[in-house]
């Protein structure tokens, strides 16, 4: 099977996705091509993937994707140089398998030409939305054509399916997870000494970007109020950092407290080890999109819950969005925003080595079973091997009969808006 895999869903995410990529290649049965999308003044460059560079290139072939309006915060308005055409029709696959949203203009642009040009292609999607929202046009216009173009959908979870569901797609789709390299993240017997990681245990941890949708002040005063402290350790940064740091001089002692500032993903296994206890402290936001209007936020996966799992570590999180369902029985959950809660958990795992023991065990049996990359890539070959070739014509007809059943929606909302019924809702809060 040709599978192409088209990556858009946030810029620079090749070496993060590099072990799902070598999966599939080694399965033996995808010949595997990779378009990573790069600012349109680096697409001379080669593509890096991190760690695997020198044998994904053997595996597969990894080719740059030049995109105007490269923007990790604005996914939506990027916008693919034509040579994406020039290479889809050479790769001519079996299976385009796009890492992007239904409402991103480069996925209509791959879709369209998919539709148009490679008619024995099945076209597939990633869809990580798990919060409902209307978007301003012309992005409800291109969600509703995608979506009615579409052989197969991958959401990321129930959530994200029925945001789907609720935007009007119709067709066939499976959830599957994001993953982990559990070959890299692994558990290790000593505590990292890197960069003078020289912490008095236990260590509750956090590593990602100090954003505001990650609510790190409330990881800091619940920390705070355990007795006795723990020691923090948070790695990564952001335009937070000032003032979390001054907040914790206040709150802790000193010695208990280290920002490690960011790190290479290959050195995240060492920091996660050094950790007792990872914690993902999310909260639901809307961001400003473009200065105009604003997207809501919800977590939509929590890697880093995966990766310390695949550790061997305990994780807790709030009940922001999926992570819930992505700790399952490897730890806690507390309800988003009570620091109290959250205090009360990190108290409990800190006074007890077994019960931490036992929770990292869990996580660790979860993150092989269920996130590794491995298990993903056989879920998705699966699923793709199944997927009939479409016949142009009857993709046609599926888009007239798809198209029909949209216009007379569209009509009856309008009629029930003349007759005066309420608005569709707005949006919830989420990521």
């Amino acid at each position: 099977m040709k599978l192409t895999i088209v990556n858009s869903t946030a810029p620079g995410t090749a070496a993060l996705l590099s072990p799902l990529f070598d999966a599939l290649a080694d399965s033996g049965e995808a010949d595997l091509t990779v378009l990573e999308q790069v600012p349109l003044a680096e697409s001379s460059q080669r593509v890096s993937c991190g760690r695997t560079l020198s044998d994904s290139l053997h595996r597969y072939r990894l080719e740059p994707l030049p995109t105007y309006f490269y923007n990790r915060r604005h996914a939506s308005a990027q916008v693919l140089s034509n040579q994406f055409t020039s290479l889809l029709a050479e790769t001519r696959p079996d299976v385009v398998y796009i890492l992007g949203e239904p409402g991103y203009l480069s996925t209509y642009q791959v879709v369209r030409f998919a539709h148009r040009h490679l008619p024995k292609a099945r076209i597939c999607l990633l869809a990580a939305q798990n919060v409902y929202q209307r978007f301003p046009p012309p992005f409800p216009s291109i969600e509703r054509w995608v979506m009615a173009h579409l052989d197969h959908a991958f959401p990321l979870g129930e959530e994200h399916e029925a945001v789907l569901r609720r935007k009007g797609y119709t067709g066939f789709a499976t959830c599957v997870p994001l993953g982990v390299d559990t070959d890299a993240f692994a558990p290790s017997p000593r505590i990292a000494r890197i960069q003078g990681i020289e912490l008095p245990q236990p260590v509750v941890g956090y590593a990602g970007e100090f954003l505001s949708a990650r609510d790190l002040s409330s990881l800091i005063e619940a920390v705070a109020l355990c007795r006795p402290e723990p020691s923090l350790l948070l790695v990564g940064d952001g335009p937070g950092r000032p003032g979390l740091e001054s907040l914790a001089r206040r709150r802790l002692p000193a010695d208990r407290i280290l920002f490690a500032g960011r790190v290479p993903h290959h050195q995240m296994p060492h920091y996660l080890n050094s950790m007792d206890i990872l914690v993902l402290p999310s909260k639901a936001i809307r961001n400003r999109c473009f200065g105009v209007f604003r997207i809501a936020n919800a977590e939509q996966f929590g890697r880093v819950l995966v990766e310390a799992m695949a550790c061997g570590k305990p994780v807790v999180g709030s009940s922001c969005g999926e992570i819930p369902k992505v700790i399952g029985d490897a730890g806690r959950v507390y309800p988003e925003g009570r620091t109290d809660l959250l205090a009360a958990a990190l108290q409990e795992l800190c006074a007890h080595g077994a019960l931490r023991a036992r929770l990292g065990r869990a996580g660790l049996a979860r993150a092989r079973a269920v996130y590794d990359w491995r298990v993903i890539a056989r879920q998705l070959l699966s699923v793709m091997r199944a997927l009939p070739a479409p016949a142009k014509a009857t993709r046609r007809s599926r888009t007239r009969l798809r198209r029909t059943v949209l216009n007379a929606d569209t009509a009856r909302a309008l009629t029930s808006r003349r007759a005066g019924s309420a608005l569709p809702e707005s949006p919830a809060s989420g990521d």
